[in-house]
């Protein structure tokens, strides 16, 4: 299924990379080493912060499923 584009609203071939798939990317693993942060321990932050969040149209609850939106960047 083909993504819907934040700006324009319209069916697009993008979509926004999934929470794991962010923290599993190289150059921010790279970065995340070099700062000595723990890439579990955000991954947890940022889910937790996720489920604080008041659930909003065409956002999927964190837990709901194997993609967790928070507002737009965790799809």
């Amino acid at each position: 299924m083909r993504a819907i584009d934040p700006c324009s609203g319209k069916r697009s071939g993008f979509r926004e990379p999934t929470l794991a798939e962010i923290l599993s990317d190289t150059i921010v693993r790279a970065v995340m080493d070099a700062d000595g942060v723990d890439p579990a321990a955000v991954e947890a932050e940022l889910r937790c912060m996720a489920r604080a969040m008041p659930v909003q149209a065409g956002r999927v609850p964190a837990g709901g499923s194997s993609r967790t939106t928070m507002p737009h960047i965790f799809k």
